[in-house]
């Protein structure tokens, strides 16, 4: 799809790179100065290339529907969802949990690094110095990267704890501020070295703080399978019991655990789970849906913000944007984890 991309949106088909001053790119890169309206890397392809191009998107995503369609096996319906007026109101009462404040600045924070990547990085780096036939290679580097994030971030949790991945995305995404400031802003390097590096920070935004929470009729699968143990006359071990915790990390003494360890075993298998859920899974048990509504709500108004003001800031007050709420929601995750770990001590 890149190469479709390149093909299409080249001026006049030539395989012709045009040079644009350093000087109107990068982070001296305003859109409403004059110096854009004579870009000619920043021209709009003709229509019909646009046409082509977005035909050629939508019939791979109607592809892609009816493979799922296909593919997928049927799912019995979960239980009885609330109304969408219900689920507004649990939605505005979770504003009221000082978990959920603390929360949305990391939360619009999710959607204002995508959509500076998406509109505002590819705009003022890459087509302004490159091209806007180079964009499509640009962000196969960030889809990679945050596909092969979104993969190995999970076992790293398990590892290492969230905190360290955390903090982690967070100093990748101010080192390629700072990158995006200092750096040359014409050259591949530097469009591919932050492309990638914002992939694997967005992997950890999407996956710990917007991750999968167990299902609710877990209990019913797990039971299932330990009825399915029983009748083929398996002999089943205290790790088969506990798997509605986890599924595949237990301690290395677990064979050693005996009934009157029993307390200490359940403490230790609730907080493995907790540590290593997704954020809001965590914090909001049994509220899944008021949760993740809020998850979806504010990152869609860090989507609104970013775009509204895209088409007049410049790029060096969209970088100081993005760097002040970055360190604000960190703040507001350091304050929750500091609680968690207070309860967890003193329970």
């Amino acid at each position: 799809m890149a190469y479709i991309s390149d093909m299409m949106s080249r001026p006049g088909g030539s395989s012709q790179s045009i040079n644009t001053s350093a000087s109107i790119c990068g982070i001296e890169f305003c859109p409403l100065s004059e110096n854009q309206e004579s870009n000619v890397n920043l021209a709009r392809p003709a229509n019909s290339k646009v046409q082509l191009l977005a035909g050629t998107y939508t019939a791979c995503a109607l592809a892609a529907v009816l493979l799922l369609l296909t593919s997928l096996d049927y799912l019995p319906p979960r239980r009885q969802s609330p109304s969408s007026f219900q689920l507004l109101v649990e939605t505005a009462r979770q504003l009221r949990l000082p978990d959920q404040l603390l929360l949305l600045p990391l939360t619009v924070f999710s959607g204002l690094e995508q959509a500076f990547l998406v509109g505002d990085f590819t705009q003022a780096y890459v087509a302004c110095s490159r091209g806007v036939h180079s964009v499509g290679y640009v962000m196969i580097c960030f889809g990679a990267c945050d596909a092969l994030g979104s993969a190995t971030f999970g076992s790293a949790v398990r590892r290492v704890g969230r905190i360290p991945v955390f903090v982690l995305g967070a100093l990748g995404n101010l080192a390629m501020m700072a990158l995006l400031v200092a750096g040359p802003p014409d050259v591949l390097w530097l469009h591919l070295v932050v492309a990638g590096v914002w992939g694997l920070g967005d992997a950890v935004w999407q996956t710990q703080i917007n991750g999968s929470v167990k299902v609710e009729n877990y209990r019913d699968i797990v039971n299932d399978l330990l009825l399915s143990y029983k009748a083929l006359g398996c002999n089943m071990s205290l790790k088969i019991h506990f798997l509605h915790s986890h599924l595949d990390f237990f301690p290395d003494n677990l064979g050693a655990v005996s009934d009157e360890h029993g307390e200490r075993f359940h403490q230790a298998i609730s907080s493995m789970e907790k540590r290593y859920q997704a954020l809001y899974g965590t914090l909001f048990p049994g509220k899944d849906e008021a949760a993740f509504a809020n998850y979806r709500l504010w990152e869609s108004v860090g989507f609104i913000i970013a775009f509204s003001y895209s088409t007049s800031l410049c790029t060096d007050i969209k970088l100081m944007i993005l760097a002040a709420v970055l360190t604000l929601g960190m703040l507001g995750y350091g304050a929750i984890e500091l609680r968690l770990h207070r309860k967890a001590t003193t329970s």
